[in-house]
């Protein structure tokens, strides 16, 4: 199974977090991370958004 990654490091703000996974466990865990740290709304939106912004975790970490 691919390890996928999210990395609040590629967008605006000040977030260090990068969580990665299998993608269903990575886009639950961002999904939990944008609303309570970030202050966005659940719904399919941000379900759609957060997959297509995963990466291969092996290509995706920034140092």
């Amino acid at each position: 199974m691919e390890r996928r990654l999210f990395d609040c490091r590629e967008w605006p703000g000040e977030c260090t977090l990068a969580i990665s996974g299998p993608e269903d466990e990575v886009v639950e865990a961002q999904l939990l991370h944008a609303v309570h740290a970030h202050g966005q709304q659940d719904g399919p939106e941000l379900r759609e958004l957060i997959r297509a912004s995963l990466k291969p975790a092996s290509k995706g970490a920034r140092q």
